[in-house]
């Protein structure tokens, strides 16, 4: 009779429950079960969190943007916020879309910063010695997930990946002021900023003795200086 009842379908005890052969659910604190295949809503553990779901998924794109190589691969990135691959492409492309689609106005007032470059000014002076810096300027290398279609060589690199070429200008705070792309990856620093705005209309968007600043493979202008490489044989004086 034992036998019999342990190989019955359905067995109910005070610490576990058998729901079918062999299949142990374990202790059962309420009447509500998972089976391994039902996937688990993490968005009821982020409610617990009390983050909203518009931040959570802002801020899977941003490190998605911000990381480099590995980092911005989507197997990496669903391992670190411990979602599925596909829930990181969907935030990411949500984010996205919200940004090509929303209000221009918008866009121009809550992201783009330029405007108050003034008050930029004060702040990279309060904190640096260069007094009349209003950003830093970089070149950034952003990954392409597919092979382009039209001159593909032109953005294969030695790391073995397609990317594109970018010029970002950024403030103390990290806050990007102004940005290139589009441009392949080939493409050095340099050419981007002969071809950007802020290089061919410079007059208008830069105050007498405003300036930005990069690194050593930038040329030296009225608008931008780059950083100071100290070869081995120069001892500068203690007042240089």
């Amino acid at each position: 009779q034992d036998g019999r009842a342990c190989c019955s379908s359905h067995i109910n005890k005070e610490k576990g429950t058998w729901s079918r052969k062999q299949d142990w659910n374990g202790p059962q604190t309420s009447s509500t079960t998972h089976s391994a295949s039902t996937p688990l809503d993490l968005s009821k553990k982020f409610e617990c969190l009390k983050i909203p779901s518009s931040i959570y998924q802002l801020t899977v794109a941003l490190r998605q943007m911000g990381m480099c190589d590995n980092g911005t691969s989507v197997r990496v990135l669903a391992r670190f916020f411990r979602i599925s691959e596909g829930s990181v492409i969907f935030k990411f492309l949500t984010c996205l879309s919200f940004l090509i689609h929303c209000n221009t106005d918008f866009v121009k007032k809550e992201i783009y910063f330029w405007a108050r470059c003034g008050k930029i000014v004060s702040q990279i002076g309060e904190y640096t010695c260069f007094k009349n810096c209003i950003g830093f300027i970089n070149g950034i290398l952003s990954p392409l997930e597919e092979k382009p279609s039209i001159n593909p060589q032109d953005y294969y690199l030695r790391k073995s990946s397609y990317r594109i070429a970018m010029l970002v200008v950024c403030d103390n705070k990290k806050r990007i002021l102004y940005y290139l792309t589009g441009w392949p990856g080939f493409s050095h620093d340099t050419q981007l900023w002969d071809n950007c705005e802020l290089h061919q209309n410079k007059a208008q968007l830069f105050s007498p003795g405003q300036y930005l600043i990069g690194h050593s493979g930038f040329g030296m202008e009225c608008n931008l200086v780059p950083n100071f490489q100290k070869s081995l044989l120069f001892h500068p004086s203690p007042q240089e």
